[in-house]
């Protein structure tokens, strides 16, 4: 499992990339992560198409992530036809943040 952060500040927009196991044990990593987000970023986007799990802990995370970026752009970036997209669309998080096929 591996978390990187771009951030490009002509565009405001921020990239958290993570590959492969999105779960508990990235509950640290990924909470620093987004307290690092400037203010300013106009669009957040979560690259999950390097993922290759994730469980009810990593969705959880996605969560606290909306609530704290609150009116910001909101953005998944997954496999279509991935178990990541299957997961998110049971979870009904289409509703939560726009998504994106890789």
């Amino acid at each position: 499992m591996t978390l990187t952060t771009q951030h490009d500040s002509n565009t405001a927009h921020t990239t958290l990339s993570i590959s492969g196991h999105f779960t508990f044990h990235m509950h640290r990593e990924f909470t620093a992560a987004i307290k690092t987000i400037d203010t300013k970023a106009r669009r957040v986007t979560v690259d999950l198409s390097g993922a290759e799990y994730m469980d009810s802990a990593g969705l959880g995370l996605l969560v606290q992530m909306h609530n704290k970026l609150g009116a910001t752009e909101k953005i998944l970036k997954i496999a279509q036809g991935s178990l990541i997209d299957d997961i998110l669309r049971v979870a009904n998080f289409d509703k939560l943040f726009a998504i994106n096929y890789a």
